[in-house]
């Protein structure tokens, strides 16, 4: 009477995100880290169950909005016009050709964004900085997407080199963030195999 079946492709990520988040609230474990512990140790031989930076920040998030909810606050709105204004890229990303955003059924791409943002690209992200500027209006809200792509030589599909997902009501008060490569789905994985 009380089993609950939850699976996803490997049966680890994103059912070990729902699985971490509900030991969070049924209070088996009062953080994050010891609740994905708990899963990585259950559920792989390695105890290593959610790997992707992502999913394991919205475990993050999950145990937030619980101490706000415990303290009887809630989550902070969003400004109600909380626009992308830049990127910038430090040295060590792979070579993409395309950026997606996506927020809610809003999808933005960097080929509507002309030739200078291209050429940045391709100089060697690997060795230096440099600023990504969208030349449209990209509206965020709550939950988003940003996808680094390339596209296959012979094939020409797409495929997403790197990227991240984050909610807005999570960030600073400035309206900033940072992520290190650790903390980016793709370039981590990558890192540990190193």
């Amino acid at each position: 009477k009380k089993v609950a079946v939850i699976h996803c492709k490997a049966g680890k990520g994103r059912t070990g995100l729902v699985v971490a988040a509900h030991l969070l609230h049924s209070g088996k474990y009062a953080t994050s880290r010891e609740s994905l512990h708990h899963f990585g140790f259950a559920r792989t031989h390695n105890a290593k169950g959610v790997t992707i930076p992502s999913q394991q920040r919205w475990v993050a998030m999950y145990e937030q909005y619980l101490i706000l909810k415990a303290a009887g606050q809630s989550l902070p709105s969003p400004p109600r016009q909380m626009s992308l204004e830049r990127m910038q890229l430090c040295g060590g990303v792979p070579r993409f050709d395309e950026i997606v955003i996506t927020c809610g059924t809003n999808e933005w791409s960097s080929k509507n964004w002309g030739a200078n943002w291209t050429e940045k690209s391709r100089e060697g992200i690997a060795t230096k900085s440099i600023a990504i500027v969208p030349s449209e209006d990209i509206e965020l809200m709550k939950d988003i997407h940003i996808a680094f792509n390339k596209r296959g030589k012979v094939s020409g599909k797409k495929k997403r080199v790197f990227g991240c997902w984050l909610n807005m009501q999570f960030l600073n008060d400035d309206g900033k963030f940072k992520l290190s490569g650790q903390e980016l789905d793709g370039i981590a994985r990558k890192m540990r195999q190193q």
